[in-house]
């Protein structure tokens, strides 16, 4: 099969494990077709019988006039499952978790397949779609299609190129080689999976995912880059940044931020850009706050331990914070109406002055019943090891919705789960209080970041600790940020002991 052709193959089956196997043997041969190899293969199966091992025992309760849909998707370099259903919220504290650090000692292999779930598929997604049910997302790419496949690439480090010229442009299809392997010379294999595919670096430009930017030598090879992802159609993230090492030193990231912050002026429904600045040096934040960007939101245990930045900071000892900086490209004329608790008022009131961002903040009322479904999508980020929950629309049953997700998220490993909540919702300081206690805490403030509304940000540590001094800043801001999120922090603690 072509596997840049889209296809799409189909299988409904009733939801009780008799039919398990007849489910997996549905997505091996759709995988065969894909031309994976038998590795591969193999992981699809391992990942693909945890999901619907996980669904049938536990959304359908393995009853077999209930059913689920697989899904398989074949979209040119990216092999997608999804299997959707209409069971039960998923019960995540049911299913055993496996601790890799005990498992030797005392032979239990019990929660393997769920954590080796997001270590062998690219992508691994969770929708909660309301009256129309759930899907489990599971995507995988194709070794043979990765930069390492294709190029010879040495694993030796280059020596410095003292003289070139270079120039910044926008991104073109040839460029995507290129791309993947100076990403590859500025990250080895630790950043995201798509980066190290030439073909879909093309794809998700084609798409308007990402707009890519790229720094070019006099000798025509791709030394930098960096994109705008696009989160909504309001808000951009800046980022996807790497330089190869032997370039390092000319401000090349200078000049490619500011390419692409002057590109931003070229598209108006952009008024906000954003960016994930790491917090155990502070170089990537010095580059945006030269370029008036604000710090608004510091998210705990986000980048992996093993993150490398070659050649600038090594290895950091715990999950590096990042730093959300924004930059407000549109001035809104009209202010926005915005319902902040009132415990974070003045911190949310302080980071839209400093953006410049007009808001009529309303006070708190009374819980305004809503008779439709809560809006909820969630999604475990494999690369960061950490998972993000969007949540708006709020009814009588967002919170229990938010504590599945959480509780599935948690199953799943991550370290850290970010929530994001909708501040033009009336109902939203009510539904903020009771995610506080499940354990959230506040992480900052995303303008339209909430499906083009602005959001609150909270943030969850699945028993992970965090040390606050290793946070290296550069901005009054972001200081006040983090003395404010370390009292957040240090309460939820007090309040569990």
């Amino acid at each position: 099969m072509n596997s840049k052709h889209i296809a799409i193959t189909k299988l409904t089956l009733p939801g009780h494990i008799s039919f398990l196997e007849m489910a997996l043997s549905f997505i091996d041969n759709a995988a065969e077709l894909f031309k994976f190899s038998e590795q591969e293969i193999f992981q699809i199966r391992l990942a693909s019988e945890e999901a619907i091992s996980n669904i049938i025992k536990h959304a359908l309760s393995n009853n077999i006039e209930d059913s689920f849909e697989i899904r398989c998707n074949f979209k040119e370099t990216q092999f997608e499952i999804v299997i959707h259903e209409k069971g039960k919220p998923f019960e995540a504290q049911k299913i055993a978790k496996y601790n890799p650090n005990s498992a030797d000692i005392e032979g239990s292999t019990k929660g393997l397949g769920t954590f080796l779930m997001q270590k062998v598929m690219d992508k691994v997604e969770f929708k909660n779609m309301g009256r129309e049910g759930k899907e489990t997302i599971l995507v995988k790419y194709p070794q043979s299609k990765r930069i390492d496949s294709i190029l010879n690439i040495s694993t030796e480090e280059k020596p410095r190129v003292k003289e070139f010229e270079f120039s910044i442009r926008d991104f073109i299809d040839s460029d995507a080689i290129g791309v993947s392997e100076c990403a590859y010379s500025a990250y080895g294999y630790t950043y995201v999976s798509f980066i190290y595919y030439p073909e879909q670096v093309i794809k998700m430009n084609k798409e308007h995912k990402i707009r890519s930017f790229v720094a070019q030598s006099d000798d025509n090879n791709i030394i930098g880059h960096s994109a705008l992802k696009y989160a909504n159609d309001s808000l951009a993230e800046i980022g996807v940044a790497f330089v190869k090492q032997e370039y390092r030193g000319r401000n090349i990231f200078r000049f490619i931020f500011d390419y692409a912050i002057k590109s931003v002026e070229k598209t108006p429904e952009i008024k906000c850009l954003f960016a994930e600045a790491v917090t155990s040096h502070t170089i990537s934040q010095d580059v945006l706050l030269q370029r008036d960007f604000m710090p608004t939101a510091l998210m705990l245990a986000f980048f992996p331990a093993d993150l490398i930045f070659k050649n600038i900071s090594g290895e950091v000892s715990q999950k590096d914070a990042a730093m959300i900086l924004c930059l407000n490209t549109k001035h809104d004329g009209k202010p926005k109406e915005i319902y902040i608790p009132k415990k974070h008022e003045k911190i949310t009131k302080d980071i839209f002055n400093s953006l410049e961002y007009k808001i009529d903040a309303k006070p708190t009322r009374d819980y305004k019943e809503n008779s439709t479904d809560t809006k909820l999508e969630y999604q475990l980020v494999d690369v960061l090891n950490c998972g993000w929950i969007l949540c708006s629309n709020y009814s009588n049953n967002t919170t229990h919705e938010i504590h599945s997700a959480l509780k599935t998220l948690c199953l799943n490993r991550a370290d850290a789960i970010y929530l994001y909540l909708d501040l033009e919702d009336e109902n939203m300081p009510h539904v903020a209080k009771e995610c506080e206690e499940l354990g959230f805490f506040f992480a900052g403030i995303i303008p339209y970041a909430a499906d083009g509304n602005h959001a609150m940000v909270f943030q969850y540590l699945n028993n992970l600790s965090f040390d606050f001094d290793a946070i290296a800043l550069s901005h009054p801001q972001a200081d006040m940020l983090k003395k404010y999120i370390f009292n957040c922090y240090n309460n939820l603690n007090e309040a569990i002991k």
